[in-house]
């Protein structure tokens, strides 16, 4: 699961290495994780495993229910009307980030719809026809 929200971006997978009762989260960055260690309510200390080889270079193992609970208090303390001016004014890479992720799920939408028109337009045409050979083996 992708997760953006004003913490940070967060991969959040059950792999090899977890238990049933862990996730493995993992970042880009290791600010975002930092972020999440200290909003997660966790009863021991957890590391952040750095491994610049892999596609995300920093992880964490945390459990469920902890990890469950972050969601639930985040999604509660959502205060404000647009998600990108909660981001930090101060961080211009990740608004920029963002923002092309924002763009790329816009352009998708509107594939969507263009995709939704067009078969709605080659149903009705499929449709008329049909109706037309109908009244034409009739007659």
């Amino acid at each position: 699961m992708w997760i953006y929200n004003s913490e940070g971006f967060f991969s959040v997978v059950q792999n090899h290495e977890c238990s049933e009762n862990e996730l493995m989260v993992r970042a880009r960055c290791k600010q975002d994780l930092e972020n999440l260690l200290r909003l997660l309510p966790s009863s021991e200390p957890l590391e952040i495993i750095e491994t610049m080889s892999a596609d995300y270079a920093y992880r964490v193992k945390v459990c469920k229910r902890d990890f469950a609970d972050y969601l639930f208090a985040t999604a509660m303390g959502v205060k404000y009307p647009n998600f990108k001016n909660s981001l930090p004014k101060n961080d211009d890479l990740r608004r920029m980030t963002y923002e092309d992720v924002w763009s790329a799920m816009y352009q998708w939408q509107a594939r969507l719809k263009r995709l939704a028109f067009q078969n709605k337009t080659t149903r009705r045409r499929n449709d008329e026809t049909n109706s037309s050979t109908e009244q034409g083996r009739r007659g």
